[in-house]
């Protein structure tokens, strides 16, 4: 996917951040060129991708990390959310977290969302939200 992603534009930079340490291991041999794992991004973006992040964390830690991936959006960018969901029975006090789409797509975060499709991952489904900044 990275690769795929940094042929469409030679000038683009791809940095990664997980508020957990599993990422940070894994991620320097995949093509990133800077890894981060406090808030300290020093620029803003138009597009941001998370992958099966946010399940880890409690609601409060969802809630603080996607106001903080909106703080560095700039307007009109977009957040690709990919995670766990299960709108009629949430799974929430497991260490790996699923939880309803409208713990991601909170209407009052400053994002537009919309879900663009749901696929079946290793028996999981997950949803696939999209959010523009406004």
């Amino acid at each position: 996917m990275l690769k795929s992603l940094r042929s469409k534009n030679d000038i683009a930079t791809l940095h990664g951040y997980d508020p957990t340490e599993g990422f940070l291991t894994h991620s320097t041999a995949k093509g990133y060129d800077k890894v981060f794992q406090t808030r300290e991004f020093p620029h803003k973006y138009d597009l941001i991708f998370v992958h099966m992040v946010l399940g880890g964390l409690t609601r409060t830690e969802v809630t603080e990390n996607i106001n903080y991936i909106k703080s560095i959006l700039n307007k009109d960018g977009v957040l690709f959310l990919v995670e766990a969901v299960n709108d009629d029975s949430p799974r929430i006090y497991s260490k790996w977290k699923v939880y309803k789409s409208s713990d991601y797509m909170k209407e009052t975060n400053g994002l537009i969302w919309k879900e663009a499709g749901i696929f079946i991952e290793q028996g999981q489904s997950l949803k696939i939200m999209v959010g523009r900044r406004i």
